[in-house]
């Protein structure tokens, strides 16, 4: 059974996203090109200034990943070079097609959660399993299609859309992949997870969430366990091999991973990992990168394991730790971050630290690019200055991941024990 966003709510707000976005691109032509070189927007993985630079080596006949300066996948190089045939306002367009697209996913996604949750509390009165949900969870005014509006209208995707971020295509990866495991689609779920760990690598960590999506309780899983791995390995072989059919070498598989797991590209950027690399010794290096990424990767099976009976939310911490640890973050992840959140409205009224948290985010948005202006334009300040406005966000993310865990695990117990509901618990 598909569930069909409601095109009219749909269709009015990507209709007056793109009008924003295209009214903005031409009434400030200077704010594209100013957004492209902000390092809040675009890492030196996701900038379209840097996949110009190679698609001009790769038109020239040279190897685009000679001299560090791309790093983005190899199958980039066609679609782009595509573009670059058509007036420059269709690279725009483009950006904001996926943009859509994405929020299509999501309301999608949102739609599909609303329709199982109304299956489960009508089938089953009884609140002690924690995978259902109870009906006033159900009559909350949230709809589906207002995660189009949440996401599409959002500064920081508007503004990630104009500084054209490749991440975008990322996006639209794990959100798809999301989708069709909810509707049961093991190899395109499996394909699309494959797209965006070729892209990034660290969406690879969605796919236990994934898996467990896919199984659905069923008592039989060990199949679908051995046909989701070969899926995903077949998905990923193919697209590496297609990548060293455009490039004709395997620096396209070796560069990119080298600068996201050794952190070879020390351009400062909203992660926590620039910084320590800049001042280490380099005999600590090797200690600090394991460290940094193991960090990263180590909670992705506990946080499944723990949100068994909900995948689908374990996708979206597991989503928001990468957004905080990945080597190269930037505002778009966690544009993507906050269009997930509302499908869990039902957790914002257990949250604590929602006022303390958006205002620390915001406050990091502000001063981040104020003191590298200060640092790189006036001279007046350092990087110090500019990294602590980066943990101060970081901060802000580790926060919000906190609290949405802490929020459902007290909203489960809630509906397990409604007896205890709104009373203290004091251990002894």
């Amino acid at each position: 059974m598909t569930t069909n966003p409601p095109r009219s709510r749909f269709l009015y707000a990507a209709g007056l996203a793109c009008a924003i976005r295209l009214g903005l691109y031409y009434l400030s032509p200077e704010l594209t090109q100013t957004l492209g070189q902000r390092i809040e927007f675009v890492t030196p993985l996701t900038s379209f200034k840097r996949m110009t630079e190679g698609l001009h080596l790769h038109a020239a006949g040279f190897d685009p990943y000679d001299g560090n300066l791309y790093f983005q996948p190899a199958l980039y190089l066609p679609l782009f070079q595509a573009l670059r045939t058509l007036p420059p306002v269709f690279t725009m367009v483009f950006f904001m097609a996926m943009d859509v697209l994405v929020a299509y996913q999501l309301v999608w996604i949102a739609a599909n959660k609303f329709r199982r949750t109304s299956t489960r509390v009508v089938g089953d009165k009884t609140p002690a399993d924690p995978s259902c949900n109870f009906p006033e969870d159900i009559n909350l005014p949230l709809q589906p299609e207002s995660l189009a509006f949440f996401y599409l209208l959002n500064p920081l995707t508007i503004l990630s859309c104009l500084a054209q971020s490749t991440l975008i295509i990322n996006s639209f990866a794990i959100v798809t992949a999301l989708r069709r495991a909810l509707e049961g689609r093991l190899i395109q779920s499996m394909f699309w997870i494959a797209v965006a760990s070729y892209i990034s690598f660290y969406p690879i960590m969605l796919l236990f969430p994934i898996g467990v999506l896919l199984i659905n309780n069923q008592p039989n899983y060990k199949p679908i366990l051995m046909r989701s791995l070969g899926a995903f390995a077949g998905s990923l072989v193919g697209l590496l091999s297609l990548s060293y059919m455009v490039v004709g070498s395997f620096a396209c598989l070796t560069s990119p991973l080298n600068v996201i797991l050794l952190v070879t590209d020390l351009t400062p950027n909203l992660g926590v990992y620039w910084y320590f690399f800049i001042e280490m010794f380099d005999h600590f290096r090797s200690f600090f990168l394991i460290a940094f990424q193991m960090h990263t990767f180590i909670f992705a099976i506990p946080v499944t394991i723990r949100f068994k009976n909900q995948p689908l939310f374990a996708a979206i911490i597991i989503l928001g730790i990468m957004t905080l640890f990945k080597s190269y973050p930037s505002i778009g992840d966690m544009s993507l971050l906050l269009g997930l959140i509302p499908l869990y409205h039902e957790l914002f009224k257990y949250m604590r630290y929602g006022f303390v948290l958006i205002n620390a985010m915001i406050y990091a948005l502000v001063l981040a690019p104020l003191f590298w202006h200060l640092w790189i334009y006036q001279g007046s300040g350092n990087a110090n200055f500019f990294y602590a406005a980066t943990l101060v966000y970081a901060a802000s993310q580790i926060l919000l991941v906190v609290d949405l865990t802490k929020a459902q695990i007290k909203r489960e117990l809630n509906r397990q024990y409604p007896a205890v509901r709104d009373k203290l618990v004091v251990q002894e």
